[in-house]
């Protein structure tokens, strides 16, 4: 009976002890939605004519990609080094039980850290602030892991560390093993913490990234729903706050550039067609109107217009042909000048309605995504290498694809341009002025048609 009573006085009060001194916990949620393909027809239709028609699953793969992007490793980092959270200040809190409680941005000062330096990671450099110019810092280590973050990696472990002296503020502070600078904080006086001890600790950046990327958590509110829960935990409420803040705008922006790239690249290669169009159509017109005035000549008679109207026909096909061609090898060259590929424009942007490409291209839209998606340490490197392949491969299947349409155009250009000779022979029938007629229309509105 005493053992029982005196084991649950004991229980209770580790249970108060640990719950008083325990650190608070704080859980913030953010949504983010509705996650629709809000694109252009011309972008849309890549999606389109992945099965030959629309598909009712294309919401569902808009949101597992945006979970993917939410999830990925890159994201973390990005957000990680915007708000320079490499740094973590800590405030002594308690006397009785000596602990210290992270103050983020409430630190009276700021570590500025000399990248271009071998600098010490996962050591307490301890700061005692002696007056508004000076403080003493110190540091007692045996298992110190020194780090370049130039080529992000850790150089040596298991250093040992011992340093005390007492420094100014904004004075370098140096030795083989750290470089900084510690300045005043204009937001927080040193006055007001002259008699609280700190220190700050240098984080490894991708063991910190991985820290917070398990601290998220990504999923949609319902089963049908296009909208994403975001759920963050931190034992700093500020810090959460600007973390999950800066975390979704990444992820907004990030998402916006995505479609930027692709629609700009889409306005670029239009441009490029029309500027090339553009001096040709002017020459023609000219020419049409220069030889309706010389000549008299404004209608044409029933057999040149009979003639006309197929030849029309045949160069309405070739002008078809010719664009899938300058798309195909706009395609082929972009390939070669560039890594990433994800941004290259759809064939639906070229007017080409060809399921089996726009799958491909999707595809390997998707493998870029996963890519983006995957962490950058060791354990993942196999992923990562395996999405490469996968990439490589996709990237030939595309240029196989490409390079047969090529030929298949050339021959079916080939007896397009055989026909055009032969109504070129009949044409030869005609008066003079009206077989001029036909060829410099005919002119004409074959620039008019690629132009427009």
């Amino acid at each position: 009976k005493y053992v029982y009573i005196i084991a649950i006085i004991l229980f209770v009060g580790f249970a108060f002890i640990y719950n008083k001194y325990s650190p608070k916990v704080y859980e913030l949620n953010s949504t983010i939605g509705p996650l629709k393909d809000t694109r252009t027809s011309v972008l849309q239709s890549n999606d389109m004519f992945r099965t030959g028609g629309y598909s009712p699953s294309s919401s569902g793969r808009d949101l597992e990609a945006a979970i993917n992007n939410l999830s990925s490793f890159d994201l973390v980092v990005k957000t990680v080094n915007d708000l320079n959270l490499g740094t973590g200040y800590f405030a002594e809190s308690r006397k009785f039980f000596k602990t210290y409680t992270e103050v983020y941005n409430a630190s009276p000062f700021t570590v500025k850290v000399d990248k271009s330096h071998i600098q010490t990671i996962g050591v307490k450099f301890n700061v005692t602030i002696l007056s508004n110019s000076s403080f003493r810092i110190s540091a007692q280590s045996k298992d110190a892991l020194l780090y370049n973050y130039i080529n992000n990696e850790v150089i040596a472990n298991k250093q040992i560390i011992s340093y005390d002296t007492i420094c100014k503020f904004n004075d370098p502070i140096s030795n083989k093993r750290f470089r900084f600078t510690i300045v005043h904080n204009p937001a927080v006086s040193p006055n007001l913490y002259s008699n609280n001890d700190y220190y700050f600790e240098f984080y490894h950046p991708e063991e910190l990234a991985k820290a917070y990327l398990k601290s998220i958590s990504v999923e949609p509110v319902s089963f049908i729903a296009s909208i994403l829960n975001i759920k963050f935990a931190s034992t700093n409420l500020q810090k959460s706050l600007d973390f999950l803040n800066t975390y979704v705008n990444s992820f907004i922006e990030d998402n916006l550039a995505k479609k930027n790239k692709m629609a700009l690249n889409t306005i670029s290669y239009i441009d490029s067609q029309i500027s090339g169009m553009s001096d040709s159509l002017v020459k023609s017109e000219s020419s049409l109107k220069n030889y309706r005035s010389d000549n008299q000549v404004m209608d044409l008679s029933y057999q040149g217009q009979q003639i006309y109207s197929q030849m029309s026909q045949i160069n309405t096909q070739k002008t078809t042909l010719e664009a899938q061609s300058r798309y195909y090898n706009y395609v082929l060259n972009y390939f070669r000048t560039n890594t990433d590929v994800s941004g290259v424009n759809p064939p639906s942007s070229a007017g080409i309605e060809d399921p089996t490409l726009n799958k491909m291209f999707t595809d390997i839209n998707s493998l870029y995504t996963e890519k983006s998606s995957i962490t950058s340490n060791t354990d993942k490197n196999l992923f990562a290498a395996q999405l490469e392949s996968k990439i490589k491969v996709q990237k030939q299947y595309i240029i196989d694809n490409i390079t047969n349409n090529l030929n298949n155009l050339n021959i079916t250009m080939n007896e397009l341009n055989g026909q055009a000779d032969r109504l070129s022979k009949d044409m030869s029938n005609l008066p003079k002025k009206e077989m001029n007629m036909v060829n410099v229309q005919r002119k004409f509105d074959l620039n008019n048609s690629i132009y427009t």
